[in-house]
């Protein structure tokens, strides 16, 4: 991250010579930027210290998220929501057929279908957790206090993390 080119670039040479003093090495085909600017769409150039590019793309999916220039993760759910129904045509020969009981069709739904659809969304609980042991420390409140997570968000000031994560339209 950087607050301009010349930061970002700096950053980008500084990792790549770091790496490489490890014995490791940028692999520039699976590297990829994006920018993200209030002033709408901006396009950079990012060199390594051996004359490659790095790729700046509109969106690019990390740790199983797409993110995207404007910050909203959109695309990403989009995403999460093309791969369920393909897994719903997969299996709709079953889950469709009014000969099978509603039980093991809401059980092949249940198993097959819906992990797709949630896919990813059970970080959120670790995010919220990780955020309330944070708030904890930064307020002084030991966990042993047994407070309220919405008593330690309104003691500090700041709104529940899946809120500020969340998509908007």
């Amino acid at each position: 991250m950087g607050e301009n080119e010349e930061d970002l670039q700096s950053r980008i040479v500084g990792w790549q010579e770091t790496l490489e003093r490890e014995g490791l090495r940028v692999n520039v085909d699976k590297t990829e930027a994006t920018v993200s600017s209030k002033e709408g769409r901006v396009w950079i150039a990012i060199h390594g210290s051996r004359d490659w590019v790095i790729k700046v793309v509109e969106e690019f999916r990390y740790l199983g998220s797409t993110i995207s220039q404007e910050g909203g993760c959109e695309a990403g759910v989009e995403n999460r929501i093309i791969a369920a129904w393909g897994k719903w045509r997969e299996v709709a020969g079953v889950v469709c057929d009014e000969k099978i009981p509603i039980k093991p069709k809401v059980k092949i739904y249940s198993i097959v279908i819906r992990p797709v659809l949630i896919f990813g969304s059970e970080t959120w609980a670790k995010l919220e957790k990780t955020d309330m042991r944070m708030l904890r420390w930064i307020m002084g409140t030991p966990v042993l206090e047994r407070l309220e997570y919405d008593e330690i968000r309104r003691m500090a000031g700041v709104v529940k993390i899946t809120e500020v994560i969340e998509c908007h339209d």
